[in-house]
């Protein structure tokens, strides 16, 4: 199998209001997969990710970033092997 044939396609990605966008999977795993890969790839306009059980919420600064943003998401390379991987973590709520 090729890498590309291999990688994750993530391409439900619904409206949150006019500056967010929400991102559904699969499983919990693929989350983290593509929660890491989101903060690595750094795009313009998102001020905040937030990982749930089976969405990741993308805050934006403003809904100029919705389209571009929807769009980058489609396109975003999730490594499988990441999935595999891919362990929660505990947050302190101190």
């Amino acid at each position: 199998m090729s890498v590309v044939s291999d990688l994750i396609v993530a391409d439900t990605v619904f409206d949150y209001g006019d500056e967010a966008l929400l991102w559904q999977f699969d499983s919990s795993a693929e989350v983290l997969a593509a929660t890491a890969a989101l903060r690595q790839a750094a795009l313009p306009g998102v001020l905040d990710i937030v990982p749930a059980a089976r969405t990741v919420l993308v805050k934006l600064d403003g809904h100029r970033y919705q389209g571009v943003t929807r769009h980058r998401l489609r396109r975003l390379q999730i490594n499988p092997r990441a999935i595999e991987t891919a362990r929660p973590t505990a947050v302190s709520t101190w």
